[in-house]
């Protein structure tokens, strides 16, 4: 009988999509990936409402770990499968690698299956290509990649290369291709230019020691950029694309000079890795760039790189004797204060900023937003058009509430509580986090609510909607905005929804606070 029943058990793969078909069939005519879906979304993420951005678990952990139990147990489960190809290994070998845990240690795994001499037999070959290429499940997609670069299979390197496309593989596709190919770096680059989030980041770390000219100077103009965080990859733009002595030159090009923009601006930065404080040419960079950039007051990317440099240098809190082999002596952090003090306060930076506000294009007006902010610009006539041409767009609502006066918040108020379906997100707390697309109403509640403590008495019947929000930020937000309210505001409607909220709030820390407030009225 238990033979009959591991004979007909269901294996996990059976009847889903395969990964590698999915992605291959969404490469469009320019080669460029169509959709960031997975086939094993639906069943990965059934009891969650949380999601990695693509490639981010491994970006964030690293790619190596300790030997742990799974990897002893993956390693004699590899030899016996390439042994005896036996169906009940393989569903134990799949259900393991599937829970996308054991791929943060997939070097030690293969140190393990080095360590008992598994041999690699055809029936072992099988089974790792259909890990590669039939399975639905990322976890074991990664783990097949892994193995298939470790052991040199270099007949699979194009359609490796395919998994590549989709940020969720690129790394264990990077260090395949590494163990594949006598001289990867032309492959890498042409796959880095395909992936822009942790992929390029993956592929531009692994090409920072390059000599090739043509890497250097794609690294220095478009490779940096990603759309996680251009500090990750900056030091290595400024180093490995030597900014330095590209600025150097007596005529420079503006898009080469709009990229320093980016890049001084995430060194300054500095955020999860180090930049400006390691950069040993940054004082002399930064006067290169200057000298290049003053008086070209035609993009407001300047103004923006001038701002962050004036900070940084003018920064009392900063150890500069620490820095001083970077060049940070006090005179040349003067001279650098001084020049832009005077180019920060010139009136064409105004007159461009109120020129170029009207623009339908969200990335450039976050530019011109930001440079509005250094100047003490308030855009909100600008902010209302927009809303009201995309009056359920959470950045739109952060921006508006952002710019609101007392002048001006009841209009601001009144078209909320008119466009947004309150009753929608007032379905009764829980005990969610409120993160993606699906909780946008949420986010733009947030959004106006946290601006509300500085407006007593305004915007009740959005506060009441927050306090029975299932979204646990929302419902702090509300009670942070009533608890910076007079009593004389606080009426009696406003009473029961707290005293309500109280009885039934999940999260023991918000019940606190509820309670909290409840004693001070």
């Amino acid at each position: 009988m238990k033979l009959l029943n591991l004979f007909n058990k269901k294996v996990p793969w059976e009847n889903r999509e395969p990964i590698y078909i999915h992605i291959r069939d969404n490469i469009d005519e320019n080669g460029n990936l169509t959709t960031e879906s997975l086939p094993d979304e639906e069943i990965r993420y059934k009891d969650t409402g949380l999601r990695w951005v693509a490639g981010a678990l491994d970006g964030a952990f690293g790619h190596h770990a300790s030997c742990s139990e799974n990897d002893i147990k993956l390693a004699k489960l590899t030899e016996s499968i390439a042994l005896y190809d036996r169906k009940k290994d393989k569903i134990e070998f799949y259900n393991i690698v599937i829970k996308d845990n054991i791929v943060s240690s997939i070097d030690s795994l293969i140190e393990e299956i080095v360590k008992l001499q598994v041999k690699i037999t055809q029936k072992l070959y099988n089974w790792i290509e259909f890990l590669t290429f039939q399975s639905p499940d990322r976890g074991a997609v990664k783990t097949g990649i892994a193995l298939l670069g470790a052991m040199g299979a270099t007949q699979f390197k194009d359609q490796i290369k395919i998994l590549g496309r989709h940020e969720e593989f690129t790394l264990y596709v990077v260090v395949a291709l590494l163990n594949m190919s006598d001289d990867p770096e032309i492959e890498l680059w042409e796959l880095a230019k395909r992936v822009h989030g942790w992929g390029r980041i993956h592929i531009v770390e692994r090409l920072a020691e390059t000599e090739n000219p043509e890497i250097k100077s794609w690294i220095l103009t478009e490779g940096y950029k990603n759309n996680i965080m251009y500090e990750y990859l900056a030091y290595i733009a400024a180093d490995t694309g030597d900014l330095k002595k590209v600025l150097s030159k007596d005529n420079i090009e503006d898009d080469i000079l709009l990229a320093a923009s980016d890049i001084i601006q995430a060194l300054i930065a500095e955020g999860p890795v180090p930049g400006i404080s390691i950069y040993q040419d940054a004082a002399e960079t930064v006067k290169l760039y200057i000298k290049h950039t003053l008086g070209k007051r035609d993009n407001l990317s300047y103004l923006l790189t001038y701002d962050c440099i004036y900070d940084y240098v003018t920064d009392t809190d900063t150890e500069w004797d620490n820095l001083k082999e970077n060049g940070w002596d006090e005179e040349k952090r003067n001279e650098i204060a001084k020049i832009l003090r005077e180019e920060l306060e010139n009136e064409t930076w105004k007159e461009l900023i109120i020129k170029s506000a009207n623009t339908e294009n969200d990335v450039d007006f976050w530019i011109i937003n930001r440079a509005a902010k250094i100047l003490n610009i308030n855009l909100f006539n600008v902010h209302w058009e927009r809303i009201q041409k995309d009056p359920l767009n959470q950045t739109k609502w952060f921006d508006i509430m952002n710019s609101a006066t007392n002048d001006n918040i009841d209009a601001v108020l009144e078209y909320a509580i008119k466009t947004i379906p309150l009753a929608e997100i007032s379905t009764g707390a829980d005990e969610l986090i409120g993160l993606g697309k699906e909780y946008n109403l949420h986010s733009i509640v947030s959004f106006i609510v946290q601006s509300l403590d500085k407006y007593e008495g305004k915007g009740k019947v959005i506060i009441l909607a927050a306090l029975k929000s299932p979204v646990i930020r929302n419902r702090n937000m509300a009670i942070r905005a009533l608890d910076n309210w007079n009593i004389e505001y606080i009426t009696q409607e406003l009473k029961d929804a707290i005293n309500d909220a109280e009885k039934i709030e999940p999260k023991e820390d918000v019940k606190e606070r509820l309670s909290k407030l409840l004693t001070k009225f």
